[in-house]
């Protein structure tokens, strides 16, 4: 088992671990009866997301919120715009069934926060000149962007999968978390790993790592500059298996 196949499996445990002692408080369980309901929101570009939920962002003139989920769960979704941020949360702990959804039409988003086991992705291609990413807790965020910059913190055991491309990103990460973004070219990476956190990035210019504690990064692309910078049992390595991402 390579270093980030060993970094993959214990990020998986940290999500296990953070799972199980969510789970010591199950929350309301939902009752099968699925039903839809459309809610309407004020512009916004800002997006949080809090709890249990499945997410789907769609690209739409008309931004709103349509939630399919349990009929006993659907007053307790709470969504809300407070300026220009839209919010999604439960006023309790609730169970949805599989086949609970929640998709959102928005007409741009630079800010995405996700909290607790929240699971992301996006039917198309995220456009935008600049997008952050903020992830604590076990949520997953797993889709396709065009992006001039990418920021992304990554907290506890989150998990994310990115591709296509961005002229720039700059990558944080503390905990258990992982982050796949060998389909996502760039020219630019920085990135500041700590904890057992792993990642893989693509980069073609310039590579800035800096790994403390047992992380790793593995990139591809062939980069001009790397400059890297470890401590502890971490470990800055290149992929030459890497495959272009186009």
């Amino acid at each position: 088992m390579n270093y980030l196949s060993r970094i993959s499996a214990i990020s998986g445990m940290g999500i296990l671990i953070m799972l199980s002692a969510c789970n010591l408080d199950l929350g309301e369980r939902g009752n099968g009866q699925i039903i839809t309901e459309s809610r309407e929101t004020s512009d916004f570009e800002e997006i949080e997301l809090l709890g249990n939920f499945r997410i789907t962002l769609q690209q739409s003139d008309d931004p709103g919120v349509v939630i399919t989920t349990d009929e006993n769960l659907m007053d307790h979704i709470q969504v809300e715009t407070i300026g220009r941020s839209l919010k999604i949360s439960s006023d309790k702990k609730i169970r949805p069934s599989d086949r609970s959804e929640i998709i959102i039409n928005y007409k741009s988003v630079d800010l995405i926060e996700v909290s607790g086991a929240a699971s992301l992705r996006a039917n198309e291609t995220v456009n935008g000149d600049y997008l952050k990413i903020s992830m604590s807790g076990a949520g997953e965020v797993d889709m396709r962007v065009d992006l001039g910059k990418l920021d992304l913190d990554i907290s506890g055991a989150g998990a994310v999968k990115l591709q296509g491309s961005a002229e720039e990103q700059s990558i944080s990460m503390s905990g258990a978390g992982g982050y796949d973004g060998d389909k996502l070219e760039s020219k630019s990476c920085r990135v500041s790993i700590s904890g057992v956190g792993g990642a893989k990035v693509y980069v073609t210019q310039d590579l800035f790592a800096d790994v403390s504690g047992i992380g790793g990064v593995s990139y591809s692309g062939n980069p001009k500059n790397v400059q890297s910078n470890v401590s502890g049992l971490g470990s800055v390595s290149e992929d030459k298996d890497g495959r272009d991402p186009s």
